[in-house]
């Protein structure tokens, strides 16, 4: 279960988190903690447990033991954008509002988080015909329509091309500085990490064995020199030759 935390600066905790499937320890004492107005970028090997552990912060999963708070009701966007493809894009969007009545207040806020991602223009259009990009705007229009301060991220970028995730990339900082977010983003792609996040964490034998902090100003460039150090020494703490 996800508690509500505070004080309110804080966006996330987790404490002591235990997660299991079929006896096979996946969280083994995760302790995390994410404020707003930060960008955590989390890091592992395939089946460390990254997306186990952001599903239990969303409070999308049970069964584990520890500590999960957080402040308020977080949001999630993942690497499909999860569209109902029978419902236009607004009102995929507005199916991030608790209030499930439809009002014309309730189409404003939809309008205007769909103007705010770029996606004002199709409102009225059906998911099958958005390309990757416009989806996953869509997709991030509806986690942040509930004003959440907490936004999690699970590799929402992954299946774009190159030129696409970098306009993604450029968006996400955009509304991270608008919304005073706490972002706490699963990836596997460490130049992503170090081109968007203050710190990043690297999830090793089911807890977080390193934690190194992005000391470079954004926007980052991803060829600059100071970001390839940063990405060198993660692929390290990840058994990958740089």
């Amino acid at each position: 279960m996800t508690d509500v935390l505070s004080p309110p600066t804080a966006a996330a905790h987790v404490s002591g988190l235990h997660k299991s499937f079929d006896g096979r320890v996946v969280l083994d004492g995760v302790d995390l903690d994410v404020a707003r107005g930060e960008i955590v970028a989390l890091l592992g090997t395939s089946g460390s447990g990254k997306s186990t552990l952001l599903r239990a912060i969303a409070g999308l999963s049970d069964g584990h033991e520890g500590t999960v708070a957080v402040d308020g009701r977080p949001a999630v966007a993942f690497q499909e954008p999860r569209l109902v493809p029978w419902l236009r894009v607004s009102r995929n969007v507005e199916l991030g509002l608790r209030d499930r009545r439809r009002t014309p207040a309730r189409l404003a806020k939809a309008r205007r988080v769909l103007e705010e991602v770029g996606l004002g223009h199709r409102l009225d259009a059906w998911p099958l015909t958005l390309s990757g990009g416009e989806a996953q705007r869509a997709a991030l229009a509806r986690a942040l329509v509930a004003e959440p301060t907490l936004l999690l991220l699970d590799e929402p970028f992954g299946a774009l091309d190159a030129l696409t995730k970098l306009s993604m990339h450029g968006l996400l900082l955009r509304l991270f500085d608008e919304h005073d977010l706490g972002v706490l983003l699963v990836t596997h792609d460490v130049t992503e990490a170090v081109a968007l996040a203050d710190r990043v964490l690297v999830l090793d034998g089911g807890r977080i064995g390193h934690e190194v902090p992005i000391d470079l100003p954004r926007p980052r460039q991803h060829a600059a020199p100071e970001a390839a150090v940063y990405a060198g020494r993660l692929l390290t703490l990840l058994g990958v030759e740089a």
